[in-house]
């Protein structure tokens, strides 16, 4: 084993798990391991504070209740450490509803939850069926029929996307994310 170590904080696992996000880590483990690299898995739940001493930074997905918990504690008590990490080139990894709360606000029906705006982007859950499972995307915009992600500045998407991913849109960002190194799935 080398002295190169990866700090990974997992924020939220308990309520933000539900995009295979657990495999996530266990696989980002395995990797490092293969490679000789030390791993260390924090996590900071609700009602905890958060240092910016990371790596790391991962958000997954999850219920929409579980997303308005994990929002209001976000703002209150992991805003400015994930501010402070993203400028100091830290890597913030948000899964679906984590990569909703990075942003300005993630709106559904007639609620508006606010983000911490590390992402210069806004969702907003449009009516029908959500695309939930193995799921085909054609983007042209950064739109699809579950949820609307509104980039503020001009961000790179795929002409065409397909995707066989849980969550409904998965998108590489580009300059509006790239500053703070956050990066969406």
């Amino acid at each position: 084993m080398t002295d190169r170590v990866l700090r990974v904080c997992a924020l939220y696992p308990d309520l933000m798990n539900i995009y295979a996000d657990r495999g996530n880590l266990l696989m980002l483990e395995r990797r490092c391991r293969w490679r000789s690299i030390g791993f260390e898995l924090t996590a900071s739940s609700l009602g905890e504070a958060l240092r910016d001493e990371f790596d790391l930074y991962y958000i997954g997905g999850g219920q929409d209740a579980d997303q308005r918990l994990c929002a209001a504690d976000l703002l209150a008590l992991k805003a400015p450490a994930l501010h402070s990490a993203g400028a100091r080139d830290a890597v913030v990894l948000g899964v679906c509803g984590g990569y909703q709360l990075l942003g300005h606000a993630y709106e559904l029906a007639s609620e508006r939850v606010e983000g911490i705006g590390l992402l210069d982007v806004h969702t907003v859950r449009e009516d029908g069926p959500r695309l939930i499972g193995s799921v085909a995307v054609e983007l042209a915009d950064g739109s699809s029929r579950a949820s609307r992600t509104t980039a503020v500045e001009p961000i790179w998407v795929p002409a065409r996307l397909r995707s066989g991913a849980s969550c409904a849109v998965t998108a590489t960002m580009g300059a509006a994310a790239s500053r703070a190194r956050a990066h969406a799935t």
